[in-house]
């Protein structure tokens, strides 16, 4: 999986951003770092990225904060650990866009919330790109009903990864580093095996080692009747 743009509108400190990394990398310089000062919008792209994928961001989930998205009328409130607190204060909608190349081809998921009098509307859909990155096929459609059913299971067919997958590796949450190092080695070994795409050989090796068992199965047991062939001649 890899992250090709990302686009917020009312996040946080970013009132409108939109950010292509096929234009900051190139064949020769591939890697580069997101800098700034404090509160200048840095874990922001972050949220972005995993909002509009999975509808949630770690460091809300992980510490809760409050903002103007939890101020509703009627004394309605949304949870500090409800991913809509990432909204900027004051503003009565937000969304995010990210453009990502996963499992059979390009995409683009966006996540948007509208805030009513005293709740909110979530919208959530999936689309593939054509060559141009242009937006066709509609995959994944859904309202606040999904609300009901974990995001990740309607992206996860193409992002190829859970949401503590996602978080552990593409976008890992500062202080958690640590945690995914002491993971158990079968957990990460799946999760490395998604990454680089050679879950295909263990799953080969799989087969060839079921297929010999059965020809070793077979060969004991044509052994077993040669044998008794044998000693029946011999009496």
């Amino acid at each position: 999986m890899k992250i090709l743009r990302v686009a917020g509108v009312n996040l946080a400190s970013l009132d409108e951003f939109d950010i292509d990394f096929r234009k900051v990398t190139s064949d020769r310089n591939r890697i580069f770092a997101i800098i700034g000062d404090t509160g200048a919008g840095k874990s922001t792209i972050l949220d972005a990225i995993c909002l509009a994928l999975y509808g949630r961001t770690p460091r809300i989930s992980r510490y809760g904060t409050n903002s103007g998205a939890v101020e509703l009328e009627e004394g309605q409130s949304v949870g500090t650990d409800d991913s809509i607190n990432v909204m900027t204060r004051g503003k009565n909608n937000c969304s995010a866009t990210v453009d990502f190349e996963g499992r059979g081809g390009v995409y683009r998921a966006v996540y948007s919330v509208c805030k009513k009098r005293t709740n909110f509307s979530y919208s959530f859909e999936v689309r593939r790109l054509d060559v141009n990155g242009i937006p066709g096929e509609l995959l994944v459609d859904r309202e606040k009903a999904f609300r009901l059913k974990p995001l990740e299971d309607f992206i996860q067919p193409y992002t190829g990864l859970t949401w503590e997958q996602f978080k552990k590796v593409i976008v890992l949450p500062q202080g958690e580093f640590a945690a995914f190092l002491e993971d158990d080695s079968k957990a990460k070994t799946s999760l490395l095996e998604k990454l680089t795409g050679t879950e295909i050989y263990r799953k080969i090796d799989a087969l060839v080692t079921e297929r010999i068992s059965g020809i070793k199965t077979v060969l004991d047991d044509y052994h077993k009747r040669m044998n008794v062939i044998s000693n029946n001649k011999n009496i």
